[in-house]
């Protein structure tokens, strides 16, 4: 009977610590200024990368811009868009952002834009910094993956208003979770998830010097955030034109295929130009514009910006692309056991992974 008064302590102990679940802000103050930075740039990468989406690229575009290497400095002979000011969002631009889902079927909680996907990876990392600081980075950087795992695509009770990671005590792992997230992993929804995961926080923990890198790059992201919101509403005044989207993609389509051909920006705009002769004066100026904008895209690119937004994309397109319904439902055949180990391990009866 003692046993069982004693267990049930533990439980009730252990539910109540539970309810006192883990927020981005409950940092380590030795930590808590990078989670800030991180989150700072996890945000403004997220407005970045959703406004290219509604300019007309897709993720796969996005992300395939973001990893191009700059040319010489004589290539970009051309003046690019200038703005001092950070205009507003565009009229016509609509995000998910204050407005969840609230029931859904289980399909490994698709992150619905880049701005959720961005609130999950800086939760995730304040998880990380609060209970794993003391590995290493590059075993860091793969429990940033596990906690992935563990708070989304193994939840089937996460919804954006109420993620419910007591239901499965998210923030603690078991050896099987790890078995079983590296065996996930191997796969080629799995790898994407991993990379879309990681990307971010491999930028911050790969970078010497960090406080001037991070400095840099939110600079970097500022000046990109002025100009695709000034392309944004240039677009969204053009809603009305028949082929906008058709020159969009002809405009990048153009610029990939150029890109590394032309001795200069000029040129590649002048190729560009010469194909979209057929369309009105505004698609043409705005074809320019868009340019402009994969060229800053390029310069306003360090090793942080481009993980940063290439994780955020990646995410996106993993899961549109390689979402397999087949590997989420067999993670759920060792859920309750796992829960069960997580369990013990709250409670002090097992042991965590080493």
């Amino acid at each position: 009977m003692k046993r069982i008064k004693l267990l049930t302590c533990m439980i009730v102990s252990s539910l109540l610590l539970i309810s006192t679940m883990w927020s981005p802000l409950a940092v380590n103050n030795e930590y808590k200024s990078q989670v800030e930075i991180l989150s700072s740039l996890l945000e403004t990468s997220a407005e970045v990368s959703d406004l290219l989406k509604y300019v007309g690229l897709t993720d796969k575009q996005i992300k395939q811009v973001f990893e191009l290497e700059a040319r010489d400095e004589s290539f970009y002979d051309r003046d690019l868009i200038e703005t001092t000011i950070l205009e507003d969002l565009p009229a016509g631009y609509v995000t998910q952002r204050n407005n969840p889902i609230q029931t859904r079927v289980f399909d490994g909680n698709i992150p619905k834009d880049a701005y959720e996907q961005a609130d999950r990876i800086a939760y995730i990392y304040s998880v990380a910094i609060n209970k794993f600081s003391r590995l290493s980075p590059e075993r860091f950087n793969r429990y940033i993956y596990y906690l992935y795992m563990s708070h989304y695509i193994d939840n089937e009770r996460y919804t954006p208003n109420s993620p419910n990671f007591e239901y499965c005590i998210s923030y603690i792992l078991c050896e099987e979770d790890l078995a079983v997230y590296d065996n996930f992993a191997r796969t080629q929804f799995g790898q994407g998830i991993l990379d879309a995961s990681t990307s971010a926080v491999s930028g911050i923990l790969g970078v010497a010097g960090l406080a001037d890198d991070l400095a840099d790059s939110s600079e970097n992201l500022t000046k990109l955030q002025k100009i695709v919101r000034k392309l944004a509403n240039v677009r969204d005044g053009l809603n009305t034109e028949a082929d906008l989207q058709e020159a969009i993609e002809k405009t990048y389509s153009l610029f990939i295929a150029n890109y590394d051909k032309m001795n200069s920006a000029q040129e590649l705009i002048n190729v560009i130009n010469a194909n979209l002769s057929d369309y009105d004066k505004p698609l043409q100026d705005l074809g320019n514009m868009l340019v402009d904008v994969l060229i800053a895209s390029i310069l306003n690119t360090n090793p942080i910006v481009s993980l940063t937004i290439s994780g955020l994309v990646t995410a996106l397109d993993t899961y549109e692309s390689f979402i397999n319904l087949a590997l989420l439902a067999g993670l759920g055949y060792s859920f309750s056991e796992r829960v069960a180990a997580r369990f013990y391990i709250q409670i002090g009866m097992g042991n965590p992974p080493e």
